[in-house]
């Protein structure tokens, strides 16, 4: 999280980041494509005093493929740490998880 950490976050947000990110990532990882493999795309970018962060995947999508035994406690852990977060289907599948956090 050195990206949020030039821009002026401090290191207890930083690690509020990377705890985000990756229960985001584990979340693709674990659930996109019912254990075939995939890809797991990740977009950070800083913009008006926020860092944004994209974690986005081509897999089933909410609702479809196979059942989780998951409890979705990283997405509210997700939704506890971020400043506003989303979740919304890819563009063409899978899921996109949007997550923003006031850098100041």
């Amino acid at each position: 999280m050195r990206l949020a950490a030039r821009h002026g976050a401090s290191a207890s947000l930083c690690e509020d980041v990377a705890l985000a990110v990756s229960e985001a990532v584990n979340n693709a990882v674990l659930h996109a494509y019912g254990g075939k493999g995939g890809e797991v795309h990740l977009v950070v970018d800083v913009i008006d005093d926020a860092l944004e962060i994209l974690v986005a995947d081509q897999g089933y999508g909410f609702g479809e493929g196979p059942k989780s035994s998951g409890l979705g406690v990283g997405l509210r852990v997700i939704a506890e740490l971020a400043d506003t977060f989303s979740i919304d289907p890819g563009r063409e599948a899978g899921v996109e998880v949007r997550m923003r956090f006031l850098l100041r």
